[in-house]
């Protein structure tokens, strides 16, 4: 999922700011953004959004791009995702050294499920943020799953999902026939009870636990649990990708050092093969200085042999 949505913002060519830009992405697409513009007009615009990720730190950040350029973020760790009643429709509040700021975003009306996951992903990955913050601060190693888990509030904003369709399949026949009346699948129905469900989700605990046995709150709750595996495994596989590649550059750069290293030594000259039969300069220059010293040799004797002949003549 991670790589298929990579690739996507790949083709799209954005301009990634730097210090995100090898960040994991947990979640992308298009939603409408509006706020109140100059005279308290409303202003909708279409923005592509980014959910990312440090896989190693967790801090969490929303990106949202017009075209190709990057426009803006804010930082998940101290947000509060609060859906509103219109379906779809959800808001991002971040503190600020004086108020917050609040974004409004939405989906089309006609796709509440897309609206639940964004909402679900960016509680999730807030949550993640909150608790590896805490984790550093307080020294803690251990994992972060098991933090707050006798808080069923906590445990229920952990959970997430984006496989709405397998979810589907899990919906009873009396619990389809109790919202379309016909027996048959009424998806509208089931995403507004499940939107509807996901605000319920966000009152005080005491509040939340009397819809525990709601159905719509039972198929987010799965929703939530198969979110959070699908994050953290595409975290720990985002890890594993990226430990695989500095292992590959460490052993590009070895062998590349290697290489100079080999090629700064000088190397001695080889020996020139000679065939068998041939003769080497070598051994060329031997044979002529042998058969000159043979022939000196052989005057020098011829020279004496004179010398003595003319001595006994004379005698």
């Amino acid at each position: 999922m991670a790589k298929a949505e990579a690739s996507l913002s790949a083709s799209l060519g954005l301009q990634w700011p730097l210090e995100t830009r090898d960040w994991l992405i947990l979640r992308e697409g298009y939603l409408s953004k509006s706020k109140l513009a100059k005279g308290l007009i409303r202003s909708t615009k279409l923005r592509w959004f980014v959910l990312k990720q440090d896989p190693v730190s967790r801090e969490s950040r929303l990106e949202y791009y017009e075209g190709r350029l990057f426009r803006g973020s804010c930082t998940l760790r101290d947000a509060v995702i609060c859906p509103a009643k219109k379906p779809g429709t959800f808001s991002i509040q971040t503190p600020r050294a004086q108020g917050s700021r609040t974004i409004t975003l939405a989906t089309d009306a006609n796709q509440v499920d897309q609206a639940t996951q964004w909402v679900l992903a960016l509680k999730r990955a807030a949550t993640s943020s909150r608790d590896a913050a805490a984790a550093a601060a307080n020294g803690d190693t251990q994992s972060l799953a098991s933090q707050g888990s006798g808080n069923s509030q906590r445990v229920l904003q952990q959970r997430l999902s984006l496989d709405l369709n397998a979810l589907m399949a899990d919906v009873t026949v009396e619990n389809t026939r109790s919202r379309g009346g016909d027996g048959e699948i009424d998806g509208a129905a089931i995403d507004n009870a499940r939107w509807a469900a996901l605000r319920k989700t966000g009152q005080p605990e005491e509040e939340a636990q009397d819809f525990e046995e709601d159905e719509d709150v039972r198929l987010l709750r799965e929703m939530e649990e198969e979110e959070e595996r699908r994050q953290e495994e595409e975290r720990l596989a985002f890890l594993a990708e990226r430990e695989a590649q500095k292992q590959a550059q460490k052993q590009a750069a070895a062998e590349l050092e290697k290489e100079a290293a080999e090629e700064s030594t000088p190397a001695a000259d080889p020996e020139p093969e000679v065939a068998e039969g041939d003769v080497s300069e070598d051994e060329d220059d031997f044979f002529a200085e042998m058969e000159r010293a043979e022939r000196e040799e052989a005057e020098r004797q011829e020279r004496e042999h004179q010398e003595w002949l003319k001595s006994q003549a004379a005698q």
